[in-house]
């Protein structure tokens, strides 16, 4: 594997992981538990599962060399502080609310427990197509035998239309299983190996999220130029483009409205991303609160998220954006610091492909203000900081350099 020696798989590993993914995914958002995990229930359930991880596979361990791969996690929440400062001196809201307000923060708990357990990418692997799954068939369910289990009146449209319905908002990690699969059929280019390609293509496709669809474009694009064998790259992706092609040609209909919907969204004055981007560009609070943020708002205070959401204007909806405009310039630039460090060719496939991923989603659904994307964010972070490619490259790089120091002093001799 690229971030570790290879072992044998943890099956308890796996199972808790997945359930942690499903968690965060608000997997469990159906009507006969949505009365449970309503408000900060999600979040709660999440920092249970951790609990069971740590003592299941640590045993109240601690594991020592994981401070020094923290320093993203100190920033963003050093920006987070920050924003507690903003929401005081332009709304008096105090410390105390401000924290129960960013309580999801504590779900960068998950990046410092996956660097404590150290699942293989074999394990994450074998999570992520377990997860597809279960999201496929639960949505095929719920599409077609019981719509009843849709908690938000908001799917309703997308039955009517025809439409598969798709109660679970772990899209993310759909698209990371097929950065997987991308990784696993470049190396070995079997139809066993080109099969998940497409299926997991598929289901991105028809999921009807065009910013996770082009994500996945242009992954397969940067999987194709880092390939090094051109013998490889013809042969491996030439199938790839013909399925690729087959799936849009079937397709063309719900494509086309995809386009149709994205220009009649973009010339429409009140779409609420426009709406969004005209708000928060309008620094309603002044020069500071570029820097340090407006502060996330709690309605006990000031109706203020209330009423945006009101005129149809969410902080999720522009992601980098949005979340600077509530905890300031810090958090969105350690983000894309850590996303570009990522896109470093030193990296495996499966690090820059979700680098590339988040850089695509940054400005749409990238908020990384939820349990659902703090905890894509940790897997990232993950990933960046295991990744064995990297720490191989760096190696390479520094006894080359100095093996050329050690010459030139020997020429001065």
């Amino acid at each position: 594997m690229n971030n570790q020696p290879k072992r044998g798989i943890r099956s308890s590993l796996c199972c808790e992981l997945l359930f942690l993914m499903l968690v965060s995914a608000r997997f469990f958002d159906l009507i006969p538990l949505q009365p449970v995990l309503a408000g900060g229930g999600v979040l709660f359930l999440l920092l249970g599962t951790l609990a069971v991880i740590y003592m299941t596979q640590l045993g109240f361990q601690l594991r020592m060399g994981i401070l020094k791969h923290m320093k993203a996690v100190w920033w963003i929440l050093s920006g987070v502080l920050l924003s507690f400062a903003a929401a005081y001196l332009f709304y008096g809201q105090g410390l105390f609310t401000s924290l129960v307000v960013c309580r999801n923060y504590l779900t960068l708990l998950v990046f410092p427990l996956l660097l404590a357990v150290r699942p293989t990418y074999r394990e994450i692997r074998r999570t992520l197509y377990t997860f597809c799954w279960i999201c496929a068939a639960t949505t095929l369910y719920v599409t077609f035998i019981n719509q009843s289990l849709v908690p938000t009146a908001e799917n309703m449209p997308f039955i009517e239309d025809g439409d598969f319905v798709h109660m679970v908002s772990g899209l993310h990690f759909v698209v990371i299983a097929f950065i997987f699969s991308l990784y696993e059929f470049r190396n070995k280019m079997t139809v066993r190996k080109f099969l998940p390609v497409m299926l997991l293509f598929a289901f991105i496709f028809i999921a009807r999220n065009r910013t996770f669809l082009i994500a996945s474009c242009f992954i397969i694009v940067l999987s194709v130029v880092s390939t090094r064998s051109q013998r490889s790259k013809v042969y491996a992706y030439g199938i790839v483009a013909v399925a690729v092609a087959m799936v849009f040609v079937l397709a063309y209909s719900a494509l086309i409205s995809l386009l149709d919907e994205t220009m009649d969204q973009l010339n429409n004055p009140d779409y609420n991303r426009i709406k969004s981007f005209i708000y928060f560009f309008s620094i309603p609070n002044g020069p500071l609160s570029i820097f340090i943020g407006n502060g996330f708002i709690s309605g006990t205070v000031n109706p203020l998220v209330g009423d945006l959401q009101k005129e149809g204007i969410f902080y999720s909806d522009l992601g980098l954006i949005g979340l600077w405009h509530v905890y300031g310039l810090i958090p969105p630039l350690v983000i894309l610091a850590n996303v570009f460090k990522g896109l470093s060719p030193n990296h495996s496939l499966e690090v820059r492909g979700n680098a590339l991923l988040i850089l695509m989603c940054s400005f749409t659904v990238g908020y990384f203000a939820t349990v659902e994307t703090l905890t894509w964010l940790c897997f990232y972070l993950y990933f960046l900081h295991s990744d064995k490619s990297y720490s191989e490259a760096v190696a390479r790089y520094r006894k080359k350099m100095q093996q050329m120091i050690l010459r030139r002093y020997r020429s001065i001799r």
